[in-house]
């Protein structure tokens, strides 16, 4: 996964919002690739480092290995890189759940009063 740095009024893109974001993306790719039809999975557990500033207008590319399958349970290594260094790591969970069954609940959630 591929994104650009455009924060303004700094010279380096200091906010691992944007990294931890892509981080959760790529995670995403891979699980649903491996996912049956009516399933998809959520994010469930995010645990990064941020290492180093990128500038502005730089490419960063995150990448997500997977590296454990249990039951539902998905856990992936994480990384982020610019044109030049690693700019973050960590772990990642996400969980597969039935889509209609998930929709149920929660707008079950609206008809609680």
């Amino acid at each position: 996964f591929f994104f650009s740095s455009r924060r303004r009024h700094t010279r380096f893109k200091c906010d691992w919002s944007s990294d931890v974001c892509s981080s959760d993306l790529a995670a995403l790719d891979a699980a649903e690739k491996l996912i049956p039809a009516g399933h998809q999975s959520l994010g469930i557990r995010l645990d990064v480092r941020h290492i180093a500033a990128t500038p502005v207008g730089m490419r960063v590319r995150a990448t997500a290995k997977i590296v454990k399958v249990e039951g539902r349970q998905i856990d992936f290594e994480v990384e982020a890189h610019d044109e030049k260094d690693l700019i973050g790591d960590g772990t990642h969970q996400r969980i597969v759940v039935n889509v209609e069954r998930f929709d149920k609940r929660v707008q079950a959630k609206l008809s609680k009063g």
